[in-house]
């Protein structure tokens, strides 16, 4: 099964949740799944910590995966309330003293410059019917690949959405 692993990725960074990392990890020790992108949607994370978060989890795993940007905010949304919130949750306790003397993944140099979303158009249309989408960030990138090509739909294989609330 070809896959794009549409995330938010924190693994490293004070505060934030594991179930990115963790779904990178299964999908890579899945003999069933070639993971074919990573885009990385401003969530948990802003985009830049997501795409070294990714970088950081890749390298651990000794995975060479293309990440690409994504939309750093919703597209309608003003994010500043929950941006305030999940920004913050590093800075409280416990995390602070969990956390202390860890340092966060660098940026690492190299990402794929190619927008998140048109990556995700371009090798749906590459393969139309057999491209999965796992998203478990917020459904940014996917809403942006869908506005560049209304029929996307229809084309991926699947669609796996986490879902969940602020």
């Amino acid at each position: 099964m070809q896959v794009i692993l549409d995330c938010d990725p924190g693994n490293g960074i004070p505060g934030s949740d594991i179930d990115d990392g963790l779904a990178l990890g299964l999908i890579l020790r899945s003999k069933e799944m070639e993971l074919r992108a990573i885009t990385i949607v401003g969530g948990n994370t802003p985009v830049e910590q997501g795409v070294a978060s990714a970088h950081a989890l890749l390298e651990a795993a000794g995975a060479r995966v293309p990440v690409h940007r994504g939309v750093p905010r919703p597209l309608i949304e003003n994010q500043a309330n929950w941006r305030r919130e999940l920004d913050g949750r590093g800075q409280r306790e416990p995390a602070t003293g969990l956390w202390q003397g860890v340092s966060p993944p660098r940026s690492v140099a190299g990402s794929d410059p190619s927008d998140a979303a048109e990556t995700i158009v371009r090798l749906v249309n590459a393969a139309p019917g057999e491209v999965t989408i796992i998203a478990v960030g917020p459904l940014t990138n996917v809403a942006r690949a869908m506005l560049i090509d209304p029929d996307l739909p229809q084309k991926v294989r699947h669609i796996s959405i986490m879902g969940g609330a602020f």
